[in-house]
């Protein structure tokens, strides 16, 4: 077994771990020790890293089929780590659920009751059994003090005077919650003061603000909305000496800078002429009284074209109710389309509306001569029709393609406000509603209006991302924050293009062009994941148009550059995708708005020639998924090759499969690590060794159920092979073989497959296991792996009558 410990830009080489005292805590260095030789004692383990930032173990690989149980991945985690009694602790926060059987668990770690923010480990799993951990974990000295010397009103000072703030959405809420005498508007008031109120929860984090070793510290964490210029992000406090930890942005832009009347029925079906999806269908809803978003009494959004709408009566709204907490499209412009001050905030965003639910563009259309682009936005409300079909699309492509209910997989409601801002030149996700600008038009070199299906697709990927890795949004961790809001985005317009009734012509969009819909032509994106040099950006770690990451992270160099070093995660996705300029191109993705002349050419910024051959998207969009959902909130591109490769691993069972060379490929051909080794060599006998650890239960109910599994052999050309078996486990009882021998007559190698049935037999009962052995009707001489195990782990328990 061997330790991988990462270089340069992600930690020390191993001496530097183990040998200058002079750097390293006495302690520290001895738990490093401790926790390497716990995990290389556990003969299930194939490879480790330790963290030489953290002085921890970080990621933890288990032997191909050799996991360990679902139920112990905490007892395991506080073992490895060397989870001091009274003092450290982890505790499981969430579980959830992927196809394929997959699941990832998340434990977060604290120290003497208090939390270690953006630290703890989380585990991959499949079919109840463990392939890989990967994680942060913080060794906090005995000696911190927990007690802050910072008052913390003190700290909110300071984090509100590095905000650069002028007025607060806290402070704005509060105004107006004192002014307010409505009970409704109140009570709207509450929700929106609860949702922008800045906290000040004492935790432990790291100091950013240091490089090398980490410096766990006590601080102050506050959500710090200012309105005024618009800002928001957790600004960590030193809650001792008041300096700034870390400063990581939630707003995060798609380009850099009485009687109440009966219950109304449900959503229904309308077609509209969306700006740039062409007829598509929305749902609306019936409503009446009050507006549902401010709780005010309802008015028009466009009485001028609407005369027959009567205050109080009924009318028609943005509101899908058929998707999860719903889905829900608002206006923040005044009446006659003069937007609101930003101070204001979304707190006088109403409902676009229409009293006879026929939504046409000579009502809603309103700007003189029907003129489009910059402030004639203002009075075009058919770019809403586009964010709320948007917003449903988006809940579609993670519900079918992930299994995941809205972007926290929660089922929250998605809300978006449009016309943000006089002319705004951006979109963005606030944390927890989308924001679309109108654009200053792209005469002004600016842009359309920010409503297209790829900007909805990316922002809505930001919330993603904030309930699953939640990556730092700075240096490298906040590239690929940006990079895989890039992949969502390319991967909702291919799915809105192929899925089943689909109503979006087929070259409708280009999916690796980001924003090619709102720029002055589809050829002037922009973003290109397939050729990010055309764009200005970087296609190559450290090549050329790459931002160095490891600056002190600002405003003006966008955080270290996260929107142009997220180019990288664009191409090694492109190219796990599409494959490379001659690499296997998937069925449908050699048209015209997948591939152009100018993708790819083979051969990257440090001179390496590449071959990746591409997978499509329903195997890539998986892999990038689980990958960034098992990555630790300040991952590196090095840490994403190693995690993507081990869920490679894990989809396909098999190290050596072509899946897995060409996500190392990708990798490779961008700069990160080294190519796939080929041929990936294995011996005659059973594929994998020394065998697979199961669960007896399987996904049906009761006592009938079995468990299948597959076990390849490698048989020499002209040979049979022939299986026998013992073990603690009973044939025919506990388990079944399809056939004992296996024969290739062919003149080459053949992988055949044993077929096992694992049956359940509703006993309490140790676990068992089945040692198989395979003997060759002839002698090779290539190397035999003769033996494989499976152990089958029994998770029947004694019944409790109660």
């Amino acid at each position: 077994m061997k330790p991988v410990l990462p270089f340069g830009r992600v930690g020390l080489s191993l001496c530097a771990l183990l040998l200058p005292t002079f750097l390293l805590a006495q302690d520290a260095q001895k738990s490093l020790a401790e926790s390497r030789k716990r995990i290389e004692e556990d003969p299930r383990v194939a490879s480790y890293s330790l963290s030489g930032e953290r002085l921890s173990p970080s990621m933890i690989v288990f032997k191909q089929k050799q996991g360990q149980k679902r139920a112990d991945a905490l007892n395991a985690l506080t073992h490895y780590v060397g989870v001091r009694s009274g003092a450290d602790a982890l505790q499981p926060v969430r579980t959830s659920a992927y196809p394929g059987n997959f699941e990832v668990l998340e434990f977060q770690q604290y120290y003497k009751g208090i939390r270690v923010d953006r630290a703890g480990f989380k585990a991959l799993v499949r079919d109840g059994v463990v392939q890989f951990y990967n994680g942060s974990w913080y060794q906090v000295p005995e000696g911190l003090a927990l007690q802050p010397s910072l008052a913390k009103t003190a700290a909110l000072t300071r984090a509100k005077t590095l905000s650069g703030g002028r007025r607060f959405a806290w402070e704005e809420v509060q105004d107006r919650l004192s002014r307010s005498a409505n009970t409704r508007e109140r009570a709207a008031l509450q929700a929106a003061l609860d949702e922008v109120q800045p906290g000040g929860e004492l935790v432990i984090v790291n100091d950013f603000s240091k490089k090398g070793t980490a410096v766990p510290r006590l601080a102050y964490k506050f959500n710090i909305y200012a309105a005024e210029p618009l800002f928001r992000a957790w600004i960590y406090i030193d809650a001792q000496d008041g300096h700034t930890l870390l400063v990581d942005k939630i707003i995060k832009h798609a380009d850099e800078e009485g009687k109440q009347p009966p219950a109304p029925p449900g959503s229904v079906t309308v077609n509209v002429q969306t700006r740039y999806a062409g007829v598509q269908a929305i749902k609306t809803k019936q409503i009446s009284g009050n507006d549902p978003h401010s709780g005010l009494p309802l008015v028009s959004s466009h009485p001028l074209s609407e005369p027959l709408y009567q205050p109080g009566g009924l009318t028609w709204a943005l509101i899908d109710d058929t998707r999860g907490g719903g889905i829900e499209t608002y206006d923040m412009n005044g009446v006659g389309g003069l937007p609101l001050s930003v101070p204001s905030l979304y707190l006088q965003g109403k409902s676009f509306t229409d009293v006879d639910n026929n939504w046409t563009l000579a009502e809603h259309k309103r700007a003189p001569l029907g003129q489009q682009d910059g402030a004639f936005e203002a009075e075009n409300d058919d770019i809403a029709w586009d964010a709320h079909w948007g917003a449903g699309v988006v809940y579609d492509y993670w519900l079918a393609k992930h299994n995941r209910l809205s972007f926290d997989g929660n089922n929250s409601k998605i809300k978006s406000f449009i016309h943000y801002g006089p002319a705004y030149d951006n979109a963005f996700w606030n944390g927890s509603v989308m924001t679309y600008g109108d654009g200053s038009g792209p005469t002004a070199t600016g842009f359309k209006a920010l409503t297209s299906l790829d900007v909805c697709g990316h922002e809505i990927g930001h919330g993603v991302c904030s309930y699953t890795s939640d990556l730092v949004y700075a240096k490298e961790s906040g590239a690929m924050n940006e990079g895989f809001s890039d992949i969502w985005a390319a991967c909702v317009e291919h799915f809105a293009m192929v899925r089943a009734g689909s109503t979006v012509t087929a070259g409708a969009y280009r999916p690796f062009y980001i924003g090619e819909q709102i720029g002055a032509t589809v050829d002037n994106p922009l973003r290109r994941m397939d050729n990010p040099k055309s764009a200005g950006n970087p296609d190559t770690y450290g090549g050329t148009n790459w931002d160095d990451p490891n600056c002190s992270p600002t405003l003006a160099n966008d955080q270290c550059g996260v929107h142009n070093n997220s180019a990288v995660l664009n191409k090694w996705f492109f190219l796990m995708t599409a494959g490379s300029k001659l690499g296997t191109r998937p069925a449908g993705l050699g048209a015209a708005n997948y591939y152009f002349a100018d993708s790819d050419d083979e051969v990257n910024d440090l001179g390496n020639s590449y071959r990746v051959n591409g997978l499509g998207f329903d195997v890539s969009e998986n892999i990038a998924f689980l990958t960034e959902t098992m990555l630790t909130t300040t991952a590196t591109y090095d840490e994403a090759r190693r995690v993507s490769i081990e869920v490679a691993t894990a989809l396909t069972g098999d190290p050596c499969s072509a899946t897995v060379q060409t996500v190392t490929n990708a990798w490779y051909a961008v700069g990160v690590g080294t190519a796939f080794q080929s041929p990936c060599t294995i011996t005659y006998g059973f594929v994998y060794k020394p065998g697979q650890v199961v669960m007896e239960a399987t996904p049906e109910s009761g006592c009938n159920g079995m468990r299948t599994l597959t076990i390849p052999v490698l048989i020499p050309a002209n040979t049979s092979a022939t299986l026998s078996y013992t073990g603690t486990a009973t044939l025919n009882s506990d388990w079944t073989v399809n056939v004992t021998k296996l024969t290739n007559n062919t003149a080459s190698v053949s992988k055949q497959n044993f077929t096992i049935k694992v049956l359940n037999d509703g006993l309490v009962e140790s676990d068992e296991t089945i040692n198989l052995k395979v003997t060759f009707s002839r002698t090779v001489s290539t190397p035999v792996n003769a033996s494989y195990i499976v152990t089958i782990l029994d998770d029947d328990a004694v019944p409790v009558v109660g």
